[in-house]
Order: C-alpha cells, then structure tokens, then sequence
C-alpha cells in the first residue's frame, strides 16, 4: 500500500502475517536511490570541467574533483535509507531491521520481556508536531533509569494513520489484545 511520511514523500508500506497470527512483520521502503540523478550530476559536473578546460590547465584539479565526486557517492550509498521492517513475534521480542542503499542492514532486538508497552507518542519541533511509534522499555538499567524510550521507524517518519495500524499489530501480537480492547486515541 502507497502512504505518505510527514515531508508527504511516498512510502510503500506493507503488514505481514506469519504462524497464524503469533508473527507479524511490518515493512516500510522509500523509493529507490537515484542513480539516474548522481550519473547526470557527474555528466554535467564534467562537463563543466571540459568547458573551463580544467583538462589542459591542471589534470590534478579535475582528478581531485572526480575522487571527491566518486567519494560523496559511497558516503551517500552507504547513509541512504531504503527500508525499515518491524518485526514482532509473541512472547519473544521486537526486531527492528533498518537497510541502506548500499545493502548494508543493521539490526535491533528488545525481548518481549523488556517491551514495557509500545506507544505512539508526539514530539513537539518547531513548525510541527511529529507522531512516532516507541518501545517503553523496562528492566533495563540505561544510565541509571530503569525504563527506556526507543523510537522506532526514525528515517521514515510515517503518518499518524500508519502508526495506528501498526501499533494495533503489535498490541494484538505482543500483547494479545484486540482492536476492539484498545484505547481509541481522540484529538481535539
């Protein structure tokens, strides 16, 4: 399903269900890395090179600003976020999986046993107000606290109606509870 994040970018937004309901995993993917757009830039920024005729005046400018061009490509292959999925599975934890351009995934893990509550929660910026998705996380000394907020989904930013049919899968997987069973959020 196509949603739309809080800059009204599109997402492509997905809800797996495993084992009859014990495992459920929710999937967020940004569009692909434009490598169309970076090939012109570097088309154009030699050809910009070629028409200030850096090529005669000095080849170690243009070789400097081709190894600068190649090295803020990796850097933006390898920070560029392309998925985010959120996996929960009853009586075991949450697994949130982040994936970048490059390939490169990293992966977090809270046990079921330290999932306090998940909750949609408000950041005040600001121009605006951002609804998120967190991890009340309990039993974990962290800097002398024993509960511990872990946002999720923090490159993506989905909206409010997406948040809510996600908090509900992880409610009903985590938790065992029901829509019907579950605080109905009301704005004013």
């Amino acid at each position: 399903m196509e949603i739309k994040n809080i800059y009204g970018n599109t997402l492509s937004f997905y809800a797996v269900e495993h084992d009859n309901g014990l495992c459920r995993e929710f999937i967020l993917e940004n569009s692909v890395f434009s490598f169309i757009r970076w090939l012109l830039f570097a088309i154009a920024l030699s050809m910009l090179g070629l028409y200030l005729e850096l090529h005669e005046q000095n080849t170690e400018r243009l070789f400097g600003a081709l190894v600068l061009l190649v090295i803020l490509l990796i850097i933006k292959l390898h920070l560029k976020v392309t998925k985010e999925s959120l996996l929960v599975i009853a009586s075991l934890g949450i697994q949130l999986t982040t994936t970048f351009a490059s390939g490169r995934t990293t992966t977090q893990f809270v046990e079921a046993t330290h999932v306090h509550d998940v909750i949609i929660n408000e950041a005040v910026t600001m121009h605006r107000i951002i609804f998120y998705l967190a991890i009340l996380q309990n039993g974990i000394n962290y800097q002398n606290k024993t509960e511990r907020l872990m946002p999720l989904f923090q490159n993506f930013y989905p909206r409010l109606d997406c948040l809510r049919k996600i908090y509900e899968g992880v409610q009903k997987v985590l938790f065992h509870k029901s829509k019907d069973t579950l605080v109905d959020i009301k704005f004013t």
